[in-house]
């Protein structure tokens, strides 16, 4: 959804030329930003990641990524 410097906003559904601000009063899916250190990350990608340490209960949640992996 979302690629802001050293972190990404992770969403389950696309919303095509919306930003976070413009849907997270409606939102009601999954969503978590997650630390990054992957530069070439693009919003509308879909990924497949995977968490270091723990999720940090907020809305939406927060990790650290271990690893991320753009879908084809």
């Amino acid at each position: 959804m979302e690629v802001t410097g050293d972190r990404i906003l992770v969403i389950d559904q696309p919303y095509i030329n919306k930003t976070w601000k413009d849907i997270m009063d409606v939102y009601t899916g999954e969503a978590i930003w997650l630390s990054t250190n992957t530069r070439n990350l693009k919003p509308g990608q879909k990924i497949h990641y995977k968490i270091r340490g723990g999720i940090d209960d907020s809305y939406p949640s927060q990790a650290e990524a271990k690893e991320i992996v753009i879908s084809k």
